[in-house]
């Protein structure tokens, strides 16, 4: 299980035909991709566990310029917005498209208070697991 990385690598292997494997390595992504950005939305770590309260210095802050003291990585948007798949050959990472987005990334997972967005959930890795049963499947006729 991966925990709390900034890059999610998913490299199936050479099982697959490349338009399944294709099909199969974008429709993971996407999974990885709406988990991370709707859990993070939420408050929650990747673990579903709630991000760790702001101190009340920032949060009264935060508050003051209009936005939520929810705990959920979002002020400008920039950092979430930035978040990206990228395929090389066979492998997909899920990462940020900028320098400055993957220092926010750092920094929120591996700060002072780490908040671990970035990361599959065993809830997620079945989910993964059952997709990829399904393809084979598909492939052998079953």
């Amino acid at each position: 299980m991966l925990k709390g990385l900034v890059d999610l690598q998913i490299t199936l292997g050479r099982l697959l035909n490349p338009n399944a494997y294709d099909n199969l390595l974008n429709q993971i992504g996407q999974v990885v991709y709406h988990a991370i950005q709707s859990k993070t939305a939420r408050g929650v770590d990747y673990l579903n566990q709630g991000f760790t309260p702001y101190n009340e210095v920032y949060k009264r802050w935060k508050v003051s310029k209009g936005h939520s003291g929810r705990v959920n990585l979002w002020l400008t948007g920039q950092m979430l917005d930035s978040l990206a798949q990228k395929r090389e050959g066979k492998t997909l990472t899920i990462n940020f498209d900028n320098t400055k987005a993957n220092d926010k990334a750092v920094y929120n997972e591996q700060g002072r208070v780490p908040r671990l967005f970035m990361g599959i959930s065993p809830e997620i890795e079945k989910q993964i697991d059952e997709m990829v049963i399904q393809c084979i499947d598909n492939l052998l006729g079953i």
